[in-house]
């Protein structure tokens, strides 16, 4: 087969066996595929964004900065631990790099319309090595980096939240044990958390059919390899296309369906409501976290604002 190969590619037989034995090694070797970027997304456990749609505009705004700063430490980890370029005859040396070219966008709610407060870095795939050279950045340390990031994300955006509200976290109770345990803010009820995840619900339920139709199909369940492959299939098939983009004032303009009255104002958007799409801005000259601000005697508390009572989740969606 080897011979069929050189002889389709060279129009040719091979001269010796160190041309096949080459030829072999090339067939073998990995395929690489050239990319302009990657797209780093940074998302806050359910109670997080719960509680920023729900607070008062004052409390929210340092939601959101504890958030931002966690991006920014997140991004930090990754320039010190994975990035990368790689020289010399088939990459085989890997040198450090300056540092990461990248834009983040803050986006603030699902394709589902519920509050989802979360960050793309959109990350350049052009790195400056130390003596000035601009080259491709080292994927495949990167992708390996992937879930050290997330964890590197979520203790500082737990430490942010703490210092700056006083908030506490703990681990979700019914957590599956044979999964990393997920932390969220005490006293933000689990049942709205729930509510606003409506991307989520409709992905499992459609995982599930899958499930059971591939069990009918092959007679046995599914691998864990194949429990994955049935899961992302599960997130295409569910995915709705993204709805007209809407001002942060635009957002906060209609109460959450179980928010207590009388409801805070909106607060004073980030961008113009003629200009809704989000904006790219410089990762490291972003406002600095600050310090948890002091209600008025009239604005409930950000834990009592989010205990509130629930109805029937409806089918529409709803803004908040």
């Amino acid at each position: 087969m080897a011979r069929e190969f050189f002889l389709a590619e060279h129009g040719r037989e091979p001269v010796n066996a160190q041309e096949l034995t080459g030829q072999i090694a090339k067939d073998s070797r990995p395929r690489t595929q050239t990319v302009a970027g990657y797209d780093l997304t940074f998302s806050p456990v359910k109670s997080v964004s719960t509680l920023w749609a729900v607070a008062d505009p004052a409390v929210a705004a340092v939601i959101e900065r504890a958030h931002q700063a966690a991006v920014r430490d997140a991004l930090s980890f990754i320039e010190k631990h994975a990035l990368f370029t790689r020289t010399g005859p088939q990459g085989i040396r890997q040198v450090n790099v300056r540092g990461l070219v990248a834009a983040a966008f803050t986006h603030r709610d699902s394709r589902a319309g519920d509050p989802d407060l979360h960050t793309h870095v959109a990350v350049a795939n052009k790195v400056q090595t130390l003596d000035g050279r601009w080259l491709a950045i080292d994927g495949r340390v990167l992708f390996k980096a992937n879930v050290a990031a997330s964890e590197a994300y979520n203790t500082a955006l737990e430490q942010h939240v703490r210092g700056t509200l006083g908030l506490r976290f703990a681990e979700r109770p019914g957590t599956d044990p044979a999964k990393r345990p997920i932390r969220e803010i005490v006293g933000v009820d689990p049942r709205l958390n729930q509510r606003w995840s409506t991307r989520r619900a409709h992905i499992n339920t459609r995982r599930g059919e899958l499930a059971i139709k591939f069990q009918k199909d092959h007679g046995r369940p599914p691998t864990p390899v194949e429990a994955l492959q049935l899961a992302q299939q599960a997130t295409l098939e569910t995915r709705d296309a993204k709805h007209e983009p809407r001002s942060l004032t635009e957002q906060r303009a209609t109460p959450p369906p179980c928010a207590p009255s009388p409801w805070p104002g909106p607060r004073t958007a980030a961008r113009s409501s003629a200009s809704p799409r989000p904006q790219p801005q410089p990762l490291y000259l972003a406002n600095r976290p600050a310090s948890a601000p002091t209600p008025s005697p009239n604005s409930p508390g950000p834990l009592t604002m989010v205990n509130c009572r629930l109805g029937r989740p409806r089918s529409a969606r709803r803004r908040w």
